[in-house]
């Protein structure tokens, strides 16, 4: 994509948005009048002081505390049943986790090593619920609803150890457990079957050890968390790097000003302490594995890596994902809240580390996600940030309102007045935030980008039932082919459902669990995040490909696909060889509602029709029959029918049968 294609779209959303905005003025108008309500609650509250230490009494009890993330988690919770779906993509990590405990090793299609995975950790965890027996897309789906419900205990935690207001004994009154919730990109994967609620619990668990005082047993828990977290994907790698450094310049600026005060502090032994601990998982965990994975795929990196190009750059696509994502959930508000609440709080040493770390995390992240073009699911890449930035955010104003050395304006002196202006305005922050606006529309693909959730909807969680055409698609797959002994080889550009189904081998047609694929030259103008790299057609031949399945009803033979298809349940699928054996049994199948072009008797019809076509027309369409159907299906008669009506317009047939 051009920087001017680009920006013709990003011009496009900046409309679209402008519309959701006017669309939305109920909302902002009742969202000034809640702003101005609780502003005056506060301002009110601040000035009775008996009234404030009772509230403040009351939450510190433990059994407040307790009700608080009973009530936060459930309400994050019941929003994401709500929105109950598994993707495509989920199904290839379960495939992994089935050909696992099966004893095939951890493989998509049997006796094929190819890492078509980034997320080791979240097989790992489902294969041992898989080896007791239960059921995978159901466990995934409890496990991502529990380890969202662990990420809003373990921000509460955080925020009740670094909280300026309750540092003051002020009342603990937290906001992010319930503002989260309301960013559609963390809230929709909070199921998913995906790997994106427990990679997003590692990291704010990592975050929440890492502020705690230095000392090996924290640096190791934080250190531990965080390489769990890169365990579940690789680019989480970057938050462990990012608190590193986060440390490293909180220990900078806590040292005396000379250069020999600071060396001092890096050297003394609670850092050592602290940087021993959080560097051991690296060395004793992650590099073993690491190792043995570079040694079991033969690949320093991840065949997916190779699929989706990630070596080459894709700003213009990258920053297309990074401005949905600040714009589709209206977080550019909080970008900018965030921004400034930075800037008031800066003085404020022990919100130091907290925030270094969320500005660097965060800056990594966008610029790497950049780089790579982002990816196709809407806001995948930055679930795991929402919940840090809006702990930096929260913890830096509730810091700037509680600083004393802070000049306020004249009329800002007193605190009933600051809580006023300050509870006021980020009551309507926050109600800007919650708005019902997405900017990538359910069931669309904009600009490369679409809400996976809106596409994978969980109808019935129990033996599942997901409303898409390829759920229903594997299933049919899965009767057709249950009797075959040796079952056809099936090509299709979503892997997932229909290879965890049906049992079957699949090619994918991307490249993402494909070796040759993911490897080959591509020289095409670069386009969807995965979805770029397109197999070709003589590798599926030569791999003996039957049945090829593409939302795009792809084809080796463009313009033949009325005779190439097959129909299960009036859902179609192409095939690349006429197989008279595999139709007529599925023909038989009573298990299936199953039709398909009867070859013969068209090339029956297509013989009579012959003397009215031209001969530039026979010599296309002998091309396909060739490939398609004589080079598999021993047909002499039929052969020599046309051979005969060539022979009289004087044209030699230019191939012979080569059918066993």
């Amino acid at each position: 994509m051009s920087w001017e294609q680009m920006l013709d779209r990003f011009l496009g959303w900046s409309k679209l948005y402008g519309n959701a905005l006017s669309e939305s003025r109920f909302q902002l108008g009742f969202t000034v009048l809640a702003a101005l309500a609780l502003a005056a609650w506060g301002a009110w509250m601040l000035d009775r002081p008996a009234r404030v230490e009772r509230l403040a009494r009351l939450t510190r009890r433990k059994t407040f505390i307790v009700g608080l993330f009973l009530v936060a988690a459930g309400l994050l919770l019941v929003r994401a049943w709500q929105l109950l779906w598994i993707g495509d993509d989920a199904f290839i990590s379960f495939r992994y986790v089935d050909n696992f405990v099966s004893g095939h090793g951890l493989v998509f299609n049997p006796g094929e090593r190819v890492e078509g995975y980034t997320n080791f950790l979240w097989v790992m965890v489902l294969s041992a619920f898989a080896a007791l027996g239960l059921p995978i897309p159901e466990t995934s789906v409890v496990l991502n609803l529990l380890f969202t419900g662990l990420h809003v205990l373990v921000m509460i935690l955080l925020l009740w150890e670094h909280d300026p207001l309750v540092r003051m004994g002020k009342p603990f009154l937290p906001i992010t457990p319930f503002l989260v919730g309301f960013n559609h990109a963390f809230l929709s994967f909070s199921t998913s079957g995906l790997e994106t609620a427990l990679g997003a619990c590692l990291v704010t668990t990592g975050f929440y050890f890492a502020l705690k005082p230095v000392g090996f047993r924290n640096g190791l828990l934080a250190g531990l968390a965080l390489i769990l977290g890169t365990m579940t994907r690789p680019d989480y790698s970057l938050f462990y790097i990012a608190m590193a450094a986060a440390i490293a310049y909180d220990a900078w600026r806590t040292a005396p000003g000379e250069p020999k005060g600071a060396l001092h502090r890096f050297l003394s032994p609670e850092m050592r302490r602290a940087a021993l601990g959080y560097v051991l998982p690296f060395f004793l965990l992650y590099l073993p594995y690491f190792i043995w994975r570079w040694n079991y795929y033969g690949y320093f990196y991840p065949n997916t890596y190779y699929a989706k190009m990630a070596y080459d750059s894709y700003w213009s696509q990258g920053v297309l994902y990074l401005v949905a994502f600040l714009f589709g959930d209206n977080f550019w508000i909080a970008g900018l809240w965030w921004a400034g609440a930075l800037w008031l709080s800066r003085r404020r040493a022990e919100l130091r580390r907290l925030n270094a770390f969320a500005v660097l995390a965060s800056a990594l992240v966008a610029i790497y996600t950049m780089k790579v073009g982002g990816d196709f699911m809407y806001g995948r890449f930055f679930a795991p940030l929402a919940p840090l930035v809006l702990l930096s955010l929260e913890t830096s104003l509730k810091a700037a309102f509680t600083d004393k050395a802070f000049e306020w304006p004249k009329n800002f002196v007193s605190m009933s007045k600051r809580a006023f202006f300050a509870i006021g305005l980020s009551a309507f922050l926050a109600g800007w935030l919650v708005l019902p606006f997405k900017l990538i529309s359910p069931g669309n693909v904009e600009n490369y980008i679409s809400d996976e959730s809106s596409f994978y909807h969980l109808y019935r969680f129990h033996h599942p039932i997901i409303e898409n055409n390829l759920f229903f698609l594997s299933h049919e797959i899965k009767k057709a082919f249950a009797d075959f002994e040796e079952k056809p080889v099936i090509a299709s550009n979503a892997t997932g459902m229909i290879t965890y189904y049906s049992k079957q081998s699949v090619i994918d047609f991307h490249g993402l669990t494909d070796e040759h694929i993911a490897h080959q030259p591509y020289e095409a103008p670069r386009g969807r995040p995965g979805h770029e790299r397109k197999a070709d057609w003589d590798y599926l031949r030569k791999r003996n490909t039957y049945i090829i399945y593409t939302y795009a009803d792809a084809s080796p033979y463009p313009g033949y696909e009325n005779l190439t298809g097959i129909y299960f349940s009036n859902m179609k699928i192409n095939t690349v060889t006429y197989r008279a054996d595999i139709l007529k049994r599925l023909s038989k199948n009573e298990r299936i509602k199953f039709r398909y072009t009867d070859f013969p008797g068209y090339l029956d019809r297509y013989i009579l029709e012959m003397p009215d076509k031209s001969i530039e027309d026979i010599e296309k369409d002998l091309i396909f029959m060739k490939d398609f159907y004589f080079e598999h299906n021993p047909d002499p008669a039929r052969l020599q029918a046309i051979q005969s009506h060539l022979t009289q317009r004087r044209v030699k047939l230019f191939f012979k049968s080569e059918a066993p």
